[in-house]
């Protein structure tokens, strides 16, 4: 199977979900079967996607903190 070149919801949830769950850049590229230069090709060309997954990104951070506290 191909991986994907374009920008599409599937890949893009993928991602987020990887991303939620405190994954590197590399973990979430493998989760969604794209290569790390696709990711930044995608979010270079999407500001605002690159918005949202540092915003997923911190939430792995929140929940220990609350955790903690």
């Amino acid at each position: 199977m191909a991986r994907p070149t374009k920008l599409d919801k599937v890949t893009v949830k993928k991602l987020e979900e990887a991303f939620v769950l405190g994954c590197t850049v590399e973990e979430a590229c493998f989760n969604a079967d794209i290569s790390k230069q696709t990711y930044y090709n995608w979010t270079e060309e999407n500001p605002e996607l690159l918005d949202r997954f540092d915003q997923l990104k911190q939430s792995p951070i929140l929940k220990a903190r609350k955790t903690i506290v």
